[in-house]
């Protein structure tokens, strides 16, 4: 296994290398990236609007006939249901948080769309920005002055919209 590394400073090779060996071995070829993953967090910095922001990547979600997916946190799936899901990612929906570090099982290419937090000093901390980065995904991070947990399904709408729209099927 790669050296670890302290958080938000992964380290090219030594996450790809990570990323690579978590997925090894789950199937041949890869599977379809057919999901649309929202990362349902209960402790901090979750969604005020959780329900309206599935009900919005859902509709987007069946209209290109993808599936759409809570990955939440009261119980925490175990290693291999979290892998799978995460290995199945087209998009990830996220509030600021360690939810995010499963993107270290999804293929290169996943869209990580964030909801970024201020902290009391006025700092947003993009650590999920450089991890996705690293793995070869695209990032989008969303950040309105009205905190990360009452983002609503309007501020997320267009992002995940324009890459469901970019799909092929």
């Amino acid at each position: 296994m790669p050296a670890g590394t302290p958080c938000g400073h992964a380290t090219l090779f030594n996450a790809q290398l990570l990323s690579m060996q978590l997925r090894a071995g789950m199937s041949d070829p890869a599977p379809p990236r057919d999901t649309i993953v929202l990362i349902r967090r209960t402790k901090k910095r979750w969604f005020n609007h959780h329900d309206d922001i599935f009900a919005m990547i859902r509709k987007h979600a069946d209209s290109a006939g993808l599936k759409a997916v809570v990955y939440g946190d009261n119980p925490v799936p175990g290693f291999n249901e979290t892998r799978q899901l995460f290995s199945r990612a087209y998009i990830v929906v996220a509030p600021h948080g360690a939810g995010e570090s499963n993107l270290i099982f999804s293929q290169p290419g996943t869209i990580l769309v964030e909801a970024l937090c201020y902290y009391k000093t006025g700092e947003v901390n993009f650590c999920y920005e450089h991890m996705a980065q690293v793995l070869g995904h695209r990032y989008n991070g969303l950040l309105f002055d009205k905190q990360c947990m009452n983002i609503t399904a309007a501020d997320v709408e267009p992002v995940v919209k324009y890459y469901v729209g970019k799909l092929k099927r």
